[in-house]
C-alpha cells in the first residue's frame, strides 16, 4: 500500500482542526444629520403637498441652474432647417417668460399626466363594500403629457427625447429647447443635477500593502416574511442564522461567517397582514390601527435574539411591518423586541436609512421607491432606474405623487446630499448590481436585493476593505440551492428525478395490493401432487412459473387500480390546490396546507396521467399477452424456451393486431393518425360497449343490494328455523360420514388418504352428486376411489354447512335498527347519485343536439389551466361539497360498471372466486379491468361528469369523422339504458313478483303432495331410508322439477314471466314448515327412543291428503302445457 501524502494529511488535519474564532470589529457611524432628518418629532398633516414641491425646487434649482449654464452656455446651436431660431442660447428664468422660436433653456418641475395613474379622489369616495379592481403594473402609456412648471405656472413639454429619457414626476431638470406657434415647448436636449459629491474615505491614503486580515463583510437581506405560508422558509431561515452565527460549514466558512461585521434586514421582516371582509366591516376609521400577528412578531423577536448575540442588527422597516406606511418609515417601536432589546447590537433604524462602517458609506430601503418608479417608466431595467436616481439627486422623486410620504415645510429628506458608496434596495424580484462612476471621482455600487422569502436562499455580502471601491466588491451567498439558481437542463433534470420517485411511491403500494389480492383468488396448490389427476393447468414444483406470472398480473391490476383512481385523485388534487391558492382562511392553515401539498403541481399531475397511459397499455398489449402465451406453453420447458416461444406468440398476434388497425384506420378514414393512437380509440370503443351494456345492470344489482338490507319483523324466527335446520341437516351429515368411515377402516384403508375431486369436473359439489353418483359408485372407479370420493365431498359439504351456521349467527347478532337506517341512507344517497348523474348526461346529450359547433361542445377548460382558477362546472360553484359530489359521481359510475360486467352472461363465468381462479381466468379479469379503466377517462368526459379535459393521449374520440355524433350517440344509449334500469326494477319488478306469487301458489300446494307421495314410498320400500337420503332425493328431485318447469314454462308460454326463484322460496318455505317438521316430529324423534313404527305412523297421517294433490299437480301442468 502506497504511503500517504504528508501535505494531503495536513491539509486535512488543518480543516478539521478545532481552532477558536472571534467575531472580527468595525467602527460604526449612525450620520445623525441625516437620521434627525428622516426622523419625525412632531407630525402635523395640516399643510400641502405644494410646499414639498416647491421646496425641492427651491434646493435643487440653483444646482442644476449651474450644472445647465455649464453644459449649454458655452454650446452652439445650428438651426437644423428650424426657421427664425436663433443660434445663441439664453437662461429664461419662468417658464411662461419664453418667445416662440426663441432657444433658450428653462428649468423646473416635472409633472407627467398619465391616464392610468390612480387617483386620490377615486379611492377617498369609492364604495368601500365594492370589490377592488386587481392594480395595475405600470402606470405609464403612449398617451402621457410632460409638463414643466415652476411658480409662475406650467408649460407643455413634447419631443421625442422624453420618451427615450426615463422621466417621472417629481424631477427638478432644466431642458433646451424653443416654443413653437402652439404655445409648446419642443425639447432639444435635458439636463440634470448630477451625481451629488462624494466624502472621501480616511483609509484611501493608507498604503495598499497593509491589507492583511481587513476583509470584512455586511450581511444585507430583505423579505424574510416570517410567518408567510411557505413551509420552506424556516428551514431557510435556521440555516440563514447558523450561517451568521457561524455553527454550519467547513472552518473556512466560519471563519468567512466571523468576519461579517455587521447585518441589515431592508425591510418586510414579518409577512403581510391582509384584512379579511369580516374584518374590513369593523375598520371604518383610518386611525383604527391594523391587527398584526402577534406570533410572527415574537418569532421576529427570537430571531433577532439570536443574531445580536454575535453580530451588530439594523432592522429597517418595509411595507409589511408594524410601522407607518409613509415614507420615511420611522423605527420599529423597541417593545415589540423585548428580547433583542435588551443587546447593545440592536438598533431599530428607519427606511430610507443611512449609516457608515469603516468609512464605508452606505444608504438604503426597502425597495418602495424603485418599485414606485418602475410602475411610472416603459421598461424593467430597475439598476437602470436607480442609477437616474444618484442624477436625480433625489431618492423619492415620484413623492407625494403616486408614492405616499410626510408633508414636509423645512426640508426634503429624500433630496441627495452626498453620494453613498453602497446604494441597495431591498425584496427585489431577482438579484442585481452595477457601478457607477462621477465626474469628479464619485464611485457608488447599486445592489437590489432580491427578497428571502421568494428567491431566499440568497444572501448578498459585501466585502470591506481599505477603500470604498473595493468596498463595492460583490459575493453573493446562496445557502440553499433553488430553481433560481440552476440551468434549465438541471431544473428539467430534478423535475423528472422528483416524478419518477412520486410515481415510484404511488406505484409500489397499489402493486403490493394488488399482488395480495390476487394471491388470495388464485386457486391454492394442492397438497398431495403425486396422487392427483393431470388436469388442464399443471402446477411446476418450483413455483417459478406461477410466480412469474403472478408478477405480471399484479401489474396489470396495478395499473388498473391507478386508471380508476386517477380521475377522482385528479379531482381532489385540483380542489386542495384551489384551496390553498385561496385567499380566505387564515395563516396557519395556509402554512399547513403548502407543508403538506407543496409537492403537488400541475407538471407532476400531467405526468401521472401520462404513465398511467402508458402502463395501462404496456399491461393491455404486452405484459398480460405475455403472461397467458407463457401460461399455454409446454410446462416441462425451461424458462428461457417458454419465455422465446411466448415472444414469437405475441409478435405473430402483434402483426395480426396491426393489420387490423390498418384496416380499421382505412375504414374509419383515419390515415393520417398514429396507430397507437387508433389502437387507444378502439380501445375506448370496446370499453364503451361494455359500459353501455353493464352499467345498467349495476344499478340494479345496487339497488337489490340495498334492498337486502332492511330486516322484518319475523326475521329473528326465520333465523332460528335455519339454524335447526342446519343443526340436523349437519347431524345426518356428520351420521352418514361416521358410517362411511367405519366401512373403510373395515376394508383396512388408510383414513388419512384424501381424494380431493376434480375443480373442473362437470358434476357439481352438491346432493345430487352425492345421491346419484357417491351412493352408486362411479363404475369408472375402484371402489375404495369413490368411497374416498364420497368422505371428501361429505366432508366439503360438512365445512360449508358450518359457514352457513357462523354466517347465521353473525346475521342473528346484527341490530335491527342499525341494518335498517344503514337502508334508508343508502336508498337516499344511491337514488340522489343516480338523479345527478342522468341529469349530467341529459344535459350533455341536450348541448350536444342544440349546439352543432363541435368546438363549443368540446370547450371544458385543459388541465393544465385548472389550477390556481375557479372552474366552470355547475357543482364548483359549491366548493369541497361540490367536487365530494363529483367524485361520488365517478365512483358510482366505476362501481356499477364493474359490478354490471359481472351480471352480464358473456363475463358471469370470469367471476373473481375466492381460491377458485385459475390463470386463465386471472389473466381475463385484469384484462377486462384494464379495458375499462383505459377507456373511462373518455367515457366520464364525455358523459360531462368532468370540469376539464383528459390530460394525456386518453380521449381521441374528436379524430373520428363525425365524432361529435358518436359521443351524443353515446350520451342517448346510456341516458336510456339508465332510466330503463331504474323503472325495469321499480315497475316490471313489481308485476313479476306479483304475478309469480300467483301462479306459484297453486303449484306449490299440489308439488308439495307430490313430494310427500315420493317419500312415503320411499319409506315403505326401504325401512332404512332416513333423512339424509331423504333431503339428498328431496334436492336432486326439486332441482330436476325447476329445470323441467322452467324449460316448459319458457318455451310454451312466452307470455308468462320467469318466475323460478320466486317459486323455488315458496314450495321451499312450504316443504319445511308443512312436511319436514311432520316427519322430524314424527320420526326422528321416535327412531331415538327405538319406536320406529310410531314413527312410521306419524309420518302416514297426511298421506291421504298428500296423495290427492299429486293428481292435482298433474292435472295442473297440464293445462299449463295445453
Amino acid at each position: 500500500m502506497p504511503p500517504a501524502n504528508n501535505n494531503n494529511m495536513s491539509e486535512i488535519s488543518e480543516e478539521f482542526m478545532e481552532i477558536t474564532l472571534e467575531r472580527v470589529n468595525a467602527s460604526y457611524y449612525d450620520m445623525p444629520m441625516q437620521r434627525n432628518e428622516l426622523l419625525l418629532k412632531e407630525k402635523t398633516y395640516r399643510q400641502q403637498y405644494a410646499n414639498l414641491y416647491f421646496l425641492r425646487l427651491t434646493i435643487l434649482g440653483p444646482i442644476v441652474l449651474e450644472a445647465a449654464q455649464k453644459k449649454w452656455d458655452t454650446t452652439e446651436m445650428d438651426q437644423q432647417g428650424v426657421e427664425n431660431v436663433q443660434i445663441k442660447t439664453r437662461h429664461t428664468k419662468k417658464v411662461l417668460e419664453t418667445k416662440p422660436g426663441v432657444v433658450c433653456y428653462i428649468l423646473g418641475t416635472l409633472y407627467v399626466s398619465m391616464p392610468y395613474k390612480p387617483n386620490i379622489l377615486d379611492e377617498v369616495t369609492k364604495e368601500h363594500w365594492a370589490e377592488e379592481l386587481p392594480p395595475r403594473e405600470k402606470y405609464c402609456s403612449e398617451n402621457d403629457e410632460y409638463m414643466l412648471e415652476d411658480e409662475s405656472g406650467r408649460i407643455k413639454l413634447i419631443g421625442d427625447i422624453l420618451k427615450t429619457e426615463n422621466l417621472v414626476t417629481g424631477i427638478v431638470l432644466a431642458v433646451l429647447g424653443f416654443e413653437n406657434k402652439a404655445g409648446e415647448f419642443e425639447v432639444m436636449d435635458i439636463c440634470y443635477a448630477g451625481i451629488p459629491p462624494q466624502k472621501k474615505s480616511n483609509q484611501m491614503e493608507t498604503d495598499d500593502n497593509d491589507e492583511q486580515d481587513t476583509d470584512k463583510y455586511v450581511a444585507l437581506v430583505s423579505g424574510l416574511n416570517i410567518g408567510s405560508d411557505d413551509g420552506q422558509n424556516s428551514m431557510e431561515r435556521e440555516l440563514f442564522i447558523d450561517y451568521i452565527t457561524g455553527m454550519v460549514g467547513s472552518t473556512q466558512e466560519q471563519i468567512t461567517s466571523s468576519k461579517i461585521v455587521h447585518v441589515i434586514l431592508a425591510g418586510n421582516n414579518v409577512v403581510e397582514t391582509k384584512l379579511t371582509e369580516d374584518d374590513s366591516k369593523y375598520k371604518k376609521h383610518g386611525h383604527e390601527g391594523t391587527d398584526y400577528d402577534m406570533g410572527t412578531v415574537a418569532e421576529f423577536d427570537n430571531i433577532l435574539e439570536t443574531l445580536c448575540s454575535t453580530v451588530s442588527v439594523d432592522v429597517m422597516p418595509g411595507s409589511h411591518d408594524p410601522a407607518n406606511a409613509t415614507l420615511p418609515q420611522q423605527p420599529i417601536h423597541f417593545n415589540l423586541f423585548p428580547k433583542a432589546s435588551r443587546y447593545s447590537s440592536f438598533s431599530s433604524v428607519t427606511n430610507p436609512y443611512w449609516c457608515q462602517i469603516d468609512d464605508v458609506m452606505f444608504l438604503g430601503n426597502s425597495g418602495q421607491t424603485i418599485d414606485d418608479i418602475y410602475k411610472n417608466l416603459h421598461g424593467d431595467n430597475r439598476l437602470e432606474f436607480a442609477e437616474k436616481t444618484l442624477y436625480w439627486r433625489h431618492i423619492a422623486p415620484t413623492a407625494p405623487d403616486t408614492l405616499w410620504c410626510y408633508p414636509f415645510i423645512s426640508h426634503d429628506p429624500f433630496i441627495l446630499t452626498q453620494t453613498p458608496h453602497i446604494y441597495y434596495f431591498g425584496n427585489q424580484k431577482e438579484f442585481a448590481t452595477s457601478t457607477v462612476d462621477g465626474p469628479d471621482g464619485q464611485y457608488t455600487r447599486i445592489i437590489l436585493i432580491p427578497s428571502f422569502a421568494e428567491t431566499g436562499v440568497v444572501v448578498p455580502v459585501l466585502q470591506l476593505s481599505d477603500s470604498p471601491r473595493s468596498a463595492a466588491a460583490v459575493v453573493s451567498t446562496p445557502l440553499l440551492m433553488t430553481s433560481t439558481d440552476l440551468s434549465e437542463e438541471q431544473e428539467r433534470f430534478y423535475n423528472a428525478v422528483r416524478e419518477i420517485i412520486i410515481m415510484l411511491l404511488l406505484f409500489l403500494p397499489l402493486y403490493s395490493v394488488s399482488y395480495n389480492v390476487i394471491q388470495r383468488f388464485r386457486r391454492k396448490q394442492r397438497q398431495n401432487q403425486a396422487q392427483q389427476e393431470v388436469e388442464d393447468e399443471e402446477e411446476d414444483v418450483f413455483g417459478i412459473d406461477e410466480l412469474i406470472m403472478g408478477f405480471l398480473c399484479a401489474a396489470g391490476l396495478a395499473m388498473a387500480l391507478a386508471g380508476f383512481f386517477l380521475l377522482p385523485g385528479t379531482m381532489a388534487a385540483t380542489a386542495l390546490i384551489e384551496l390553498q391558492s385561496s385567499e380566505k382562511g387564515d395563516d396557519n392553515n395556509k402554512q399547513h396546507y403548502y407543508y403538506y401539498l407543496g409537492w403537488l403541481d400541475t407538471n407532476l399531475l400531467v405526468t401521472l396521467w401520462n404513465y398511467t397511459f402508458i402502463g395501462c397499455n404496456i399491461s393491455l398489449f404486452g405484459l398480460l399477452p405475455f403472461a397467458y402465451f407463457y401460461n399455454e406453453t409446454d410446462q416441462l420447458r425451461n424458462f428461457f424456451a417458454k419465455a422465446r416461444e411466448s415472444l414469437t406468440l405475441m409478435l405473430l398476434v402483434g402483426l395480426l393486431i396491426y393489420g387490423f388497425i390498418y384496416v380499421s384506420k382505412a375504414i374509419l378514414k383515419m390515415n393520417e393518425l398514429p396507430s397507437l393512437v387508433v389502437l387507444n380509440l378502439l380501445t375506448c370503443l370496446m370499453g364503451g360497449a361494455i359500459c353501455l351494456t353493464a352499467t345498467p345492470k349495476g344499478y340494479v344489482k345496487i339497488f337489490s343490494w340495498i334492498y337486502s338490507l332492511p330486516l322484518r319483523p319475523n326475521y329473528r324466527k326465520s333465523l332460528k328455523d335455519k339454524l335447526v335446520e342446519n343443526k340436523m341437516e349437519t347431524r345426518a351429515w356428520e351420521h352418514k360420514l361416521e358410517s362411511l368411515e367405519r366401512e373403510l377402516h373395515s376394508n383396512n384403508i388408510d383414513l388419512s388418504y384424501t381424494f380431493m375431486p376434480s375443480v373442473t369436473s362437470s358434476l357439481p359439489l352438491s346432493s345430487k352428486k352425492l345421491y346419484v353418483n357417491g351412493i352408486r359408485r362411479n363404475k369408472k372407479t375402484s371402489p375404495t376411489e369413490s368411497l374416498l370420493k364420497i368422505r371428501d365431498e361429505i366432508q366439503a359439504k360438512l365445512k360449508k354447512l358450518e359457514l352457513e351456521r357462523k354466517q347465521t349467527q353473525l346475521d342473528l347478532s346484527h341490530s335491527p335498527l342499525y341494518r335498517n337506517i344503514s337502508f334508508f341512507l343508502l336508498f337516499v344517497l344511491s337514488h340522489i347519485i343516480l338523479f345527478l348523474l342522468i341529469s349530467y348526461v341529459a344535459f350533455n346529450f341536450m348541448k350536444g343536439i342544440l349546439v352543432f359547433d363541435e368546438k363549443a361542445n368540446n370547450q371544458q377548460p385543459n388541465l393544465l389551466s385548472v389550477f390556481g382558477k375557479k372552474t366552470s362546472s355547475f357543482l364548483s360553484m359549491f366548493g369541497a361539497i361540490g367536487t365530494l359530489t363529483e367524485i361520488a359521481l365517478i365512483f358510482y359510475f366505476t362501481f356499477a360498471t364493474i359490478i354490471g360486467v359481472y351480471s352480464m352472461p358473456l363475463f358471469a363465468q370470469m367471476k373473481p372466486q375466492w381460491g377458485r381462479m385459475t390463470m386463465q381466468k386471472t389473466i381475463g379479469n385484469v384484462a377486462l379491468l384494464l379495458v375499462i379503466s383505459s377507456s373511462l377517462p373518455a367515457i366520464v368526459r364525455i358523459l360531462g361528469l368532468l370540469r376539464f379535459e383528459s390530460a394525456g393521449p386518453y380521449e381521441n374520440f374528436h379524430l373520428l369523422k363525425n365524432g361529435n355524433w358518436v359521443n351524443t350517440g353515446f350520451r342517448l344509449g346510456v341516458l336510456i339504458t339508465s332510466v330503463l334500469a331504474f323503472l325495469d326494477y321499480y315497475i316490471l319488478g313489481s308485476l313479476r313478483s306479483f304475478s309469480g306469487g300467483r301462479d306459484w301458489n297453486y303449484l306449490n300446494n299440489n308439488y308439495n303432495g307430490h313430494l310427500a307421495f315420493r317419500h312415503y314410498h320411499n319409506y315403505h320400500q326401504h325401512p332404512h331410508y332416513h333423512i339424509h337420503d331423504l333431503t339428498t332425493h328431496n334436492n336432486g328431485f326439486m332441482q330436476q322439477q325447476d329445470q323441467n318447469y322452467n324449460y316448459n314454462h319458457n318455451n310454451e308460454l312466452d307470455d308468462r314471466l320467469v318466475i323460478g326463484s320466486v317459486a323455488n322460496d315458496g314450495y321451499r318455505n312450504e316443504y319445511t314448515n308443512g312436511y319436514e317438521n311432520e316427519y322430524t316430529n314424527g320420526y326422528t324423534n321416535n327412531v331415538e327412543d327405538g319406536n320406529e313404527t310410531n314413527g312410521k305412523n306419524g309420518y302416514a297421517n297426511g298421506y291421504d291428503l298428500k296423495n290427492s294433490h299429486h293428481n292435482n299437480m298433474n292435472g295442473y301442468i297440464d293445462d299449463h302445457r295445453r
